[in-house]
């Protein structure tokens, strides 16, 4: 079957359903459209690649690394918790069975959750820079945090280097301005616009990511639970 074909099949299918319930609890036909996509990908993927343990670790690693790259959100004991579906998400997805999809983005979820009351909590009261360093923003291959006072401790030097960021923008974006001899009614307004500080800048955009994750409609999802593992196959099948 061409790529192109089998993508707009598979478009086809997961288009077919959502999510029932806001907690993620797959419907029968949810689980009839996972068991063909499945079935599909290993009989007529042009790769001919098997839905196999070796694919089961890389749906389950993808669902991590796609969800929480920077590994803000999950604990370790998530990640340990969930690891026991690591082998089996082959059969689990051969038979329809949508059960880690289920409790992995309910629990994402909820640490979301907590992480955007953490971060409205900590800019309300006013935040210190004083942890200074350099944060690595690629963490693919840090440790996940043990508990929740670490990954609060990550967070606060996250927000800390948004507001530097944020900081360095503003300056760079006014020096840019006021270097032009001539400016436009709209740069005009740009600088004497009051935006706020910096720290409540970057309050309104952090609300704004974790909200729009907290808000994603089922329905994606689930085409997100799809994508995984047709992704692990060949990126262009996602």
């Amino acid at each position: 079957m061409k790529l192109k074909s089998f993508s707009a099949l598979l478009l086809l299918f997961t288009s077919l359903s959502l999510f029932a319930e806001k907690d993620f609890l797959a419907s029968e036909k949810e689980r009839q459209v996972t068991r063909v996509v499945a079935q599909l990908m290993t009989h007529l993927h042009y790769e001919k690649k098997p839905l196999d343990d070796d694919m089961s670790r890389a749906v389950f690693d993808e669902f991590f690394k796609r969800m929480d790259y920077s590994k803000r959100i999950f604990l370790k004991s998530d990640y340990d918790q969930f690891s026991k579906y690591r082998p089996f998400l082959d059969d689990m997805y051969l038979q329809g069975d949508l059960t880690f999809a289920e409790l992995f983005f309910k629990r994402f979820k909820q640490r979301v959750q907590e992480r955007l009351d953490y971060a409205e909590k900590r800019l309300a009261a006013g935040m210190e820079l004083k942890h200074g360093g350099v944060l690595s923003l690629d963490r693919q291959e840090a440790e996940w945090k043990e508990n929740p006072e670490e990954l609060n401790d990550l967070w606060d030097r996250y927000i800390e280097n948004e507001i530097i960021n944020m900081h360095i923008g503003n300056l760079a974006k006014q020096m840019k301005i006021e270097d032009k001899e001539k400016k436009t009614e709209e740069e005009e307004a740009a600088l004497n616009e009051d935006n706020g500080s910096e720290k409540e800048q970057v309050r309104r955009r952090i609300i704004f990511r974790l909200t729009n994750l907290l808000e994603m409609e089922s329905d994606k999802f689930f085409e997100m639970a799809i994508s995984m593992m047709t992704g692990c196959f060949d990126p262009h099948s996602t």
